[in-house]
């Protein structure tokens, strides 16, 4: 498809680079907030509600140490949430958009790991809207670069002769097509 013909959606989102890139801003972003609303000592407001006491009286127990160690885990969270955002951002800048194999392994098994550790906030009643609503916009990001992005890989061949031909879906509309296609070839490994 020329430039010409392409609507503002194809144009701004192209191979997919773009939206990993917001997806690494969005993440550094929510990086730098936890690591600054937890070095002021305060809980978020889901906090609260899910151990039905305010920071103040949790102090009471255990001298502080749970307090503490909390906000050490929420510091060292968006630490991590930062380096992961300024690999996503180097990914899509280099790696990604030249088409790097092992660039879109790393990205996916980041995905797979992170969206997938998120979910089991599911199992203990855990969930907030303010994660809910950031992984309601980042995964349909994620889901289309991955697509995307699977489409400029190579031929792949299993072991046992079968061969997955990634880019044959060149349309937009067939992206998450040819990823699903790409994960049952995967399955066949072995």
């Amino acid at each position: 498809m020329q430039r010409d013909d392409q609507g503002l959606f194809e144009t701004l989102i192209g191979d997919g680079c773009s939206l990993i890139t917001f997806c690494g801003l969005c993440l550094g972003l929510a990086g730098v907030f936890a690591t600054f609303q937890s070095a002021t000592g305060h809980f978020l407001p889901h906090d609260v509600a899910y151990l039905q006491m305010q920071p103040e009286e949790l102090c009471g127990i255990n001298e502080c140490r749970i307090v503490h160690f909390m906000i050490h885990d929420r510091i060292s969270f968006g630490g991590s949430l930062i380096a992961i955002a300024a690999i996503y951002v180097w990914m899509a800048a280099f790696p990604l958009r030249d088409g790097e194999q092992w660039a879109w392994w790393t990205l996916t098994t980041s995905g797979i790991t992170g969206f997938g550790s998120f979910l089991t906030y599911l199992g203990y009643g855990y969930l907030d809207t303010w994660h809910g609503a950031a992984t309601l916009v980042l995964l349909p990001c994620f889901l289309w670069v991955s697509g995307s992005c699977v489409q400029n890989l190579p031929l792949y061949q299993t072991r046992n002769g079968v061969r997955c031909l990634l880019h044959r879906y060149q349309s937009n509309g067939k992206r998450l097509q040819a990823l699903a296609d790409f994960f049952c070839c995967v399955l066949r490994l072995g």
